[in-house]
């Protein structure tokens, strides 16, 4: 035992102390730097956490060597799954560690969409050590929270679900992120994905969420298609090897540079100098004013494509922006953002069939 990692010591105390026979460390059962072995045993995440009794959430440890309870570092890693599944679960943290046990059985929760936008802000906010793993990682809540709202495995789609996707294609980065965010080096999943982009501070909340009521519908514009996911090994849960989806709605080209930055999914996108502090989704008059004289420029500027997805309230446009791959039609999502329809009357929008990968 004293060759282990320090959390993984800690980890053996507390099961002990807690009077279990046994423990399932994932590093120690599933071969490391084996493709086959993670490609078999990731497809039972959701049985091995499900049935645990117990599970410990080091949630202060930055890596098996720091240790669960002396590691002052509040990283959280990967495996958030592990601990939503089980149903109790010990979880030390930094400065304040202490046993709380608190049911968080999947099975006996609210299984609503709300629950899993709730679920993935939580992760998105965690280090992932393999950025490949990271739709797996999530793969096991997944697979309960489709079993629990009817929905078969093909409803899922990288990460976003087919009955809601048009609303939920509007998740958006929600601060002004440090570092920045970017696109992972290595493909993870298409660009209309929150999984496209490195994880931290993500809202997969749809805009519209929690402001439609019986009163004032959300109108859709846009109609899906087609959406195609081709996954590693057949699991529609697991690694994700390609993808688009096809869509018709209102378009509309505009200057790159009449985007304030903070509508980007990846800032380093902006080729503008707007402050940071403009509200997410929001606006104000001061932006609308310097937007206005600049939706069309000529060619001095880039331009994007502007997808009108829903209208709120009569008044408001929630529109994706888009960037052409070079081919005809071909488009990768860049942002999104939220328009007052008054602010741009004379401008006219197109219906167009186009594809996003």
């Amino acid at each position: 035992m004293s060759a282990l990692p320090h959390t993984i010591k800690d980890a053996i105390i507390i099961t002990r102390r807690l009077g279990y026979q046994f423990l399932w460390i994932d590093s120690l059962c599933i071969v490391q730097d084996s493709p086959e072995d993670w490609a078999v045993e990731s497809l039972k995440m959701a049985d091995v956490y499900g049935g645990a009794s117990l599970t410990i959430a080091a949630e202060a440890a930055i890596d098996t060597a720091s240790g669960i309870f002396d590691s002052t570092n509040v990283l959280r890693q990967q495996q958030s799954q592990n601990f939503n599944f089980s149903v109790k679960g010990y979880h030390p943290l930094s400065e304040d560690y202490h046993a709380d046990f608190v049911s968080r059985n999947m099975k006996s929760g609210k299984t609503t969409l709300p629950s899993w936008y709730d679920i993935v802000n939580d992760y998105t906010t965690r280090r992932i050590s393999v950025k490949k793993d990271l739709l797996v990682g999530i793969s096991a809540i997944a697979k309960v929270m489709a079993e629990e709202m009817g929905q078969p495995p093909t409803a899922y789609k990288a990460g976003l679900w087919e009955h809601d996707f048009l609303g939920v294609l509007l998740w958006r980065r929600l601060y002004e992120c440090d570092p920045p965010l970017i696109r992972h080096a290595e493909y993870i999943a298409p660009s209309w994905s929150w999984a496209s982009i490195s994880a931290s501070d993500i809202s997969t909340r749809r805009i519209y969420e929690n402001e439609v009521t019986d009163d004032v519908p959300c109108l859709k514009n846009a109609k899906i298609i087609e959406i195609i996911i081709e996954n590693d090994n057949d699991d529609h849960f697991g690694i994700v090897k390609g993808g688009y989806v096809k869509l018709s709605g209102p378009t509309l080209e505009v200057c790159r540079h009449a985007i304030p930055s903070i509508f980007w999914d990846c800032p380093d996108n902006a080729q503008d100098s707007m402050p940071s502090s403009i509200d997410t989704f929001d606006l104000r008059e001061s932006v609308l004013k310097y937007a206005s004289y600049g939706w069309e420029c000529g060619n001095c500027h880039p331009k994007v494509l502007l997808v009108n997805i829903s209208t709120l309230n009569k008044d408001t446009e929630n529109a994706l922006m888009l960037q052409n791959t070079g081919s005809l039609d071909v488009y990768q999502r860049i942002g999104c953002l939220k328009l007052k329809v008054e602010d741009y009357t004379n401008l006219k929008w197109t219906t167009r069939e186009i594809t996003i990968i």
